[in-house]
């Protein structure tokens, strides 16, 4: 194995991988597989619950393949010199990486030890990475995190007459967005693992145009030209949602969405992990917020709202608020409010295709 590469380029490649190595106890799996074949480079990664594979082009001598650690392999491209990065396997699967005027000598282990990644082929649907992105985007921190409860730890997507649905909850918010789509997609219900959610999100954000999609009974897979990713899904039966989302409408504040998000950060500098909440106190049309905190301090604040109903005092978690209001696109949110356990529900003004639903703090 023998091939040359933009030093960018490679540095790109293996520093992709550092997200999904290292996460096992198993050492093969803090590795990637290198592969050189006819003008291109693959490398590949996996912790046997996700399964990286891309290309890259590179000028190759002759072809091979050899198992080294990432994050070293990484580290040495980082911090070598030149815009090229010359690879070439020795003896005893040893490898030469030549950085401009710096050598590097890496150990290898034979590809026959690392896990295969299957590039699975088979019925695909086109989905939209900026669509991907969003929902992603805009449920991704309501994804739980008890290992007691799997089936809250993960995203559930599911497609529904010409819409397309992510739904997140860790029992006490949720996250909904739902977006119309020019294709018919079909997917029954996957459950998604949070760290599945987040190389997905690496694998569209920023990116233009649409991903093949494949559903299998146990995992699913997005690729394009020269990437591939494979999840294995969680699989459980998720929870009946819809439950929890009220269905008569609450007392609604309306606010703008960058001041009564800066608002409650200013809240948030007094809370800690034992208190975290904020009241919100409406009355002759104002929202009075407070934050106390016996160990830290306490915060107060006072602005004008759009509001003539009845007045009242509630209590929510203040993290939970502005993680909420930071899925809002509109520059206007409307806050449906109900009295006693009612959940609070988050959306824009205008755009209704993402809510947050939140259950308020006992006083």
């Amino acid at each position: 194995m023998d091939f040359t590469v933009e030093r960018n380029v490679f540095l790109e490649g293996v520093q992709r991988t550092l997200s999904v190595v290292g996460k096992s106890n198993l050492a093969i799996l803090n590795h990637l597989l290198l592969t050189a074949e006819e003008g291109k480079i693959r490398i590949t990664a996996t912790d046997r619950e996700i399964g990286l594979v891309a290309d890259y082009p590179a000028v190759v001598e002759s072809t091979g393949s050899v198992v080294v650690n990432a994050r070293k392999l990484y580290e040495m491209v980082r911090e070598g010199e030149g815009s090229q990065v010359v690879v070439k396997k020795r003896e005893n699967n040893r490898i030469d990486v030549v950085c401009g005027a710096v050598v590097y000598r890496l150990p290898g282990i034979d590809e026959e030890q690392f896990p295969a990644v299957p590039l699975e082929e088979g019925d695909t649907f086109s989905l939209d990475c900026a669509l991907m992105a969003e929902m992603i985007r805009k449920t991704y921190t309501t994804i739980g995190v008890d290992e007691l409860r799997p089936y809250l730890c993960g995203a559930f997507l599911h497609t529904l007459d010409g819409r397309i649905r992510m739904v997140s909850t860790d029992g006490s918010r949720l996250s909904l967005v739902e977006k119309r789509t020019e294709k018919e997609l079909k997917i029954k219900g996957i459950i998604l693992p949070r760290r599945a959610v987040a190389e997905i999100r690496r694998f569209v954000e920023g990116r233009e145009g649409s991903v093949d999609v494949g559903v299998r009974e146990r995992t699913c897979f997005f690729r394009d030209e020269r990437n591939f990713l494979r999840v294995h899904l969680i699989h459980a039966e998720y929870p009946d949602y819809e439950r929890v989302i009220p269905v008569e409408e609450g007392m609604k504040i309306f606010l703008k969405r960058d001041i009564i998000s800066s608002s409650l950060k200013r809240m948030n500098v007094v809370s800690s992990e034992t208190f975290t909440g904020v009241v919100l106190n409406v009355a002759g049309g104002k929202l009075k917020l407070n934050s106390t905190n016996p160990d830290v301090g306490e915060a107060d604040e006072e602005m004008e709202i759009d509001y003539g109903g009845k007045d009242f005092s509630i209590t929510y978690n203040v993290r939970y608020l502005i993680d909420a209001i930071e899925g809002v696109d509109d520059e206007e949110i409307v806050f449906e409010i109900r009295e006693g356990s009612g959940p609070g529900v988050i959306s824009g003004k205008e755009d209704r295709s993402y809510r947050a639903i939140i259950m308020p703090l006992r006083e």
